[in-house]
């Protein structure tokens, strides 16, 4: 099934896409995905507080414990503060590769400002780095609109 055609391939992930980024197991593992197990890991924010139309920074560091996974999905998820109070998670992929070391060493910036699919609001919102599905680190910060 996968693994046989680059096209068949590409067909299959793109139908999974919504299941990978759930970080459904069965999903995962069709792409060589499996549950990691980290160590010394340490995500930092430049800022704790971010004004709208600005971006927040944020950095991850982490080691892999144990044998490294065939493959090695990172993303990250932004808790977004909604209008009613509650957050919605959405994610973002940041790499898919085979891992050549067990370092992880990435830096990344979001930027706040209104789109026609999302609109911002003021509030404590999150962020979060998720490994082949699983969330390994999350920090709050607050948005000032």
């Amino acid at each position: 099934m996968v693994g046989q055609n680059k096209n068949t391939d590409w067909i299959i992930k793109h139908g999974c896409r919504t299941l990978l980024k759930q970080g459904n197991l069965q999903a995962l593992s069709l792409f060589g995905s499996s549950p990691v197990k980290i160590e010394e890991y340490r995500l930092t924010l430049a800022n704790d507080t971010v004004h709208f139309g600005q971006s927040v920074e944020f950095s991850f560091e982490a080691s892999l414990a144990g044998k490294l996974p065939t493959n090695l999905r990172i993303e990250y998820a932004i808790d977004f503060m909604k209008s009613n109070g509650k957050t919605a998670r959405k994610i973002f992929k940041i790499s898919e590769s085979s891992p050549s070391s067990g370092a992880i060493a990435l830096k990344k910036a979001h930027k706040f400002v209104d789109y026609s699919t999302r609109k911002h609001y003021g509030g404590s919102h999150g962020v979060a780095i998720l490994l082949n599905g699983q969330e390994v680190s999350h920090r709050e910060f607050s948005l000032i609109k």
